[in-house]
């Protein structure tokens, strides 16, 4: 059978769109995170149209350029005020849907790129330094580019780059990151979330109680957690809960009329943004929740009266088997609703639970609650089964682990505290890997943009006539191979290729020598044709593997093919 094919044709290649591993060098817990840029530190983009705003990666062991996921995100300053007494202001994201505010947040005044929007891509999709403009462009594209640098400045090494072309007849072709539904009940803006790695469940406004690591992590879609809490005053049901803080929407001053409102949501390719308003007797109170590939985070804009005590903790599924529990101060510990004394006396800034279906990593920031005259901030721990908070599931207490927040002024006023809260999944029985997560998050990655033109003509897409593409699955043999792994070798890698006749669902997994999964190397959609990627032996820590045998897998929907790999040393 003939089809046709596009390519992609510049002065130094020919490009062929084809799912492959980004090459830079950040460090696993880096890889985790998106890169955020404002307007006011991309002036190059201001005035740009936002459906016209593209991101690309060069390839440089392919001479290519590849288009990644790139998102564009409005905001707007937005007076948020309850009355009079309840004075505040948030920067809002333009919603997909009406809210509160109806259709007021809906759209931006600029319909342009300005100071206060964002730009996001995740830092795992960074490539190499692209070729003088004049000698490499990506096809379809306007006459100048930004290139973006990103340094990691833990690691002087580590490096990646990132360019935003702009085009008025590109389409997006990079696929979607996250995807965002809300469930019954509707009412209550219950919401199901997904990416290829994880799904996660609110049932209400305020309710978190479903975290489910998916086979790309190498989980079975088992719930690691019987809720995330939220609780003010004190942990019974008498007091202020994530279910109180749930309810409305009301007015906030009438008798048992709850206060919370959704204020709408925005789904992109490389993010999902949820936002919320109240909590009980915090009616400015801001509850953002932003979903990435592995990662989620949440911001609490806090306002609120005087409170004598404050709490955020997980709580975990006593359904998930073996639980180890890892903090600043800590390591191995068992959670099992036994309790015991943990060690340490000063607070953890992040905490690792790891079992059987599924790992987490907690990191938070409270540093604005503790520049509070007064307040008292510590960690908070609780590993006893015998303990009801009352909400949840299971009426256990199974490695209770956050933030306890004592003796908080009066903070109901327009300037909000606070706080932000990351979760980050990994894989099953993962090794403590919290200290790294939690210095990266302390010193994020520095970026700068540079205005590139080119001089040259912008190649276009064209056809190159009728090629021959194989109307079957075939799994072609992997090159070189055997191949080393090792630093101070020049054959770090091994390539793997594999045909497929139209689009589908693709898994690419590593097994060893006893058939047990060491690398998940896609897991997604994939285009029609040839498809290519690259695997530098090393498993789901980014580890290199030891010498022997290893088994590509290819998996589609009905088909599935395995060929043997040799790593030596």
């Amino acid at each position: 059978m003939k089809m046709k094919k596009i390519f992609f044709v510049t002065a130094a290649c020919l490009i062929i769109f084809s799912p492959l591993l980004a090459e830079n060098n950040f460090s696993f817990a880096r890889k985790y995170e998106p890169v955020i840029i404002t307007g006011d530190q991309i002036s190059e983009l201001i005035g740009e149209k936002p459906s016209q705003i593209f991101g690309f990666v060069y390839i440089a062991s392919e001479k290519r350029w590849k288009q990644i996921p790139l998102q564009v995100d409005e905001r707007v300053l937005f007076d948020t005020s309850v009355k009079s007494k309840h004075p505040a202001s948030d920067l809002l994201y333009v919603s997909d849907v009406p809210g509160k505010y109806g259709s007021m947040t809906m759209s931006d005044d600029n319909p342009n790129f300005d100071s206060n929007d964002e730009v996001v891509f995740m830092l795992e999709d960074a490539g190499n330094k692209a070729p003088h403009p004049d000698e490499s462009w990506a096809a379809d594209t306007e006459m100048h580019r930004v290139e973006i640098a990103i340094s990691d400045p833990l690691d002087g090494g580590a490096k990646g780059y990132v360019y935003i072309f702009l085009s008025k007849t590109l389409r997006y072709t990079a696929g979607d990151e996250v995807s965002y539904s809300i469930v019954a009940p509707e009412s209550e803006q219950a919401t199901d979330i997904e990416t290829d790695y994880y799904f996660v469940k609110y049932s209400r406004r305020w309710v978190l109680d479903e975290i489910r690591p998916k086979s790309a992590l190498g989980g079975d879609n088992t719930d690691l957690v019987d809720r995330v809490k939220f609780r003010a005053y004190s942990r019974t049901p008498q007091n202020e809960t994530e279910d109180i803080w749930s309810d409305g929407p009301g007015d906030c001053f009438m008798y048992d009329a709850g206060c919370s409102h959704y204020v709408g949501h925005k789904v992109g390719p490389v993010r999902a943004i949820r936002q919320v308003q109240g909590a009980a007797s915090g009616p400015t109170t801001s509850y953002f929740s932003l979903f990435y590939r592995k990662m989620m985070t949440m911001q609490v804009n806090y306002r609120v009266h005087a409170l004598p005590d404050l709490w955020f903790y997980m709580d975990y599924s006593k359904n998930i088997g073996e639980i180890k529990y890892y903090d600043e101060h800590n390591s191995n510990v068992k959670l099992d609703g036994q309790p015991e004394n943990l060690q340490g006396n000063t607070p953890s800034s992040w905490s690792q639970a790891s079992s059987g279906k599924g790992s987490l990593v907690l990191w938070v920031d409270i540093r604005q609650f503790a520049s509070l005259p007064g307040c008292d901030v510590n960690s908070y721990y609780l590993d006893n089964s015998s303990f009801s908070d009352f909400t949840g599931e299971d009426n256990n207490a199974i490695g209770n682990h956050g933030v306890h927040i004592e003796e908080i002024p009066d903070t109901d006023q327009r300037e909000a505290v606070i706080s932000h809260i990351r979760l980050f999944m990994l894989p099953p029985n993962a090794d403590n890997r919290g200290k790294e997560f939690d210095n990266v998050n302390w010193q994020a990655v520095t970026t700068s943009s540079t205005k590139q033109i080119t001089t040259v003509t912008p190649p276009t897409a064209v056809s190159e006539g009728e090629l021959e593409i194989v109307n079957s699955f075939q799994l072609s043999p992997a090159y070189p191979n055997p191949f080393s792994n090792s630093v101070n070798t020049a054959s770090k890698s091994t390539i793997i290729q594999f045909n497929v006749p139209s689009p589908t669902a693709v898994q690419v997994y590593v097994f060893d020598i006893q058939g047990r999964r060491v690398r998940t190397l896609f897991h997604g959609m994939s285009d029609a044709g040839l498809q290519k990627m690259e695997w530098n032996g090393t498993d789901e820590m980014n580890r290199p593997l030891a010498s022997g045998v290893y088994y590509i897998e290819v998996r589609t929907a009905n088909k599935h093919q395995m060929m043997p790999v040799t790593i030596i040393k």
